[in-house]
């Protein structure tokens, strides 16, 4: 049964670039989900959509102040002021999202909200990931004494499948670093 989110095997990222040894070819593989909100516009594209308006509502604001109605241009600039704040508001929380990646004896879970990157790192050999519940409610990754819920901008009814190819994905490729850790899985 394919995934439920795209699931893409290739070379680490320049941030995680630094953690792998090149000189180990198994440790330059990585599995990555990028799970993140579905937005319909990037931040520029609103930003170009909501100047077009602005310069036709000073247009018209302009156009009445004119004639003679001052308090228009007023109520202009206060909506411009509210519309300004809504856009930022948007464009802060646009890349919000969550990406795991499966690099070596490691699964890095990086949580974005806001501008700010959370990460944390867990051995392969220790790691459970599991719905909190079964009611479609967020994703717990555990282990090493730390927890993580993920998951947030993937629809309910499709967490618990991902949580199943994820803990898939750690067991398929667990045991090619069993050995590079000195911690063996107990069956």
């Amino acid at each position: 049964m394919p995934s439920v989110l795209p699931r893409s095997k290739d070379v680490a990222s320049v941030s995680l670039a630094s953690a792998l040894r090149e000189s180990d070819a198994a440790w330059s593989r990585s599995v990555r989900w990028s799970l993140a909100r579905n937005c319909s516009l990037a931040p520029r594209q609103l930003a170009m959509g909501v100047g077009c308006l602005a310069v036709a509502s000073l247009g018209v604001g302009l156009f009445f102040w004119m004639q003679g109605a001052r308090l228009i241009l007023a109520f202009t600039v206060l909506e411009l002021t509210a519309l300004t704040v809504a856009c930022l508001v948007y464009a802060r929380h646009a890349t919000d999202g969550d990406r795991v990646f499966l690099n070596g004896p490691l699964l890095v879970v990086e949580r974005e909200r806001a501008g700010r990157v959370e990460r944390t790192e867990f051995r392969r050999a220790g790691v459970r990931i599991e719905p909190a519940s079964s009611d479609g409610s967020l994703i717990a990754v555990s282990g090493d004494g730390r927890q993580v819920m993920i998951g947030q901008f993937v629809r309910a009814e499709q967490r618990v499948q991902l949580a199943r190819d994820m803990r898939r994905a750690v067991r398929e490729d667990r045991t090619a670093f069993e050995g590079q850790s000195g911690v063996r899985e107990a069956d």
